[in-house]
């Protein structure tokens, strides 16, 4: 990755975490749920009656976001990203999600980095972010999912229809 790009990621993420990890985790998952609410559904967390405020829910918004902080203070060393990015992406087959989900939860991080960092969020920012997150996916996805690809689609209240495309 270009030496550039990653000082601008780098130095875009120390502003974010600025505002701490727990944070930004939660408005990046309440993001995901806004542009796909049947999202909800593949978390453990999806019955808690006061979802934002619940220990389970936060936990697993503060693990994500030090996941994101692991790969971007390694961003010098693919060595490590890559094998941690892989493990991630196999690891998400089983808990049902599917390549379409990337592409909501890149969306979901563009705009959370975009709401959180105000005019620091450049053009040259969001460049990058989305330059980063274009390898966070293909290297998630990987080699972990066989043809036709399986996309969950809302359905009935609780519960999931699938359809393949």
């Amino acid at each position: 990755m270009d030496p550039a790009l990653i000082k601008t990621i780098q130095d875009s993420w120390a502003l974010a975490e600025s505002v701490g990890f727990q944070t930004v985790g939660i408005l990046l998952f309440k993001r995901i749920f806004e542009l796909a609410p049947s999202a909800l559904e593949l978390f453990p967390f999806k019955d808690e009656p006061d979802m934002e405020n619940s220990k389970m829910f936060k936990k697993h918004a503060l693990i994500v976001v030090q996941a994101v902080d692991k790969a971007v203070k390694n961003l010098t060393d693919l060595g490590v990203v890559i094998p941690l990015l892989s493990r991630m992406g196999k690891k998400h087959v089983s808990y049902g999600v599917v390549p379409a989900h990337y592409d909501v939860v890149g969306q979901a991080l563009i705009d959370t980095l975009a709401a959180g960092l105000g005019d620091a969020f450049t053009d040259d920012v969001k460049e990058a972010w989305v330059a980063l997150y274009g390898v966070v996916k293909t290297t998630m996805i990987g080699d972990h999912y066989d043809e036709p690809t399986e996309v969950t689609k809302p359905a009935e209240k609780g519960k999931m229809q699938r359809s393949y495309i």
